[in-house]
């Protein structure tokens, strides 16, 4: 014999339980509601260095994908894998938020400009994307811009 009144109740309880968690949870401390931006949309996409830095790089952010391709600014054709890694996106996302990204260490070994890091650290601040990039010794930090 099922008890469906005493099952109903417990399911409308538990429903109005989790609508209070999410809401004080969702809502500051100063009684403000914010809205989270869509992580997926602020990083997927085309990221590019500006057009007066010296190093031209490109990359895609697709999913939980990072590729990064190395360029030249004399000869558009040549292209070579610089990075490409997976990242987990942060549970929560504001400016100057950083990610971890774990190399795909193969591909970028077989790749004459490929990183030699297993690892590497993206900051996410005012609207760039930004990491630290070591070529013949020396080490800079550049910064992309969503391209478009």
């Amino acid at each position: 014999m099922t008890n469906k009144p005493l099952v109903a109740t417990l399911a409308i309880a538990l429903g109005i339980l989790v609508a209070s968690v999410t809401w004080i949870v969702a809502r500051p401390a100063n009684g403000q509601l914010r809205s989270t931006p869509n992580i997926m949309q602020s990083l997927e996409g085309i990221w590019t260095t500006p057009s007066n830095d010296s190093v031209v790089m490109t990359a895609e952010i697709k999913q939980n994908m990072i590729t990064i391709m190395w360029g030249s600014k004399d000869d558009k054709s040549f292209s070579s894998l610089y990075w490409r890694g997976s990242f987990l996106y942060p549970a929560q996302f504001d400016d100057g938020t950083t990610v971890l990204s774990h190399g795909d260490v193969e591909p970028m070994k077989a790749s004459l400009m490929g990183s030699q890091d297993t690892a590497k650290t993206f900051t996410y601040k005012d609207g760039k994307l930004s990491f630290k990039f070591t070529a013949m010794g020396v080490t800079r930090a550049l910064q992309l811009e969503p391209k478009g």
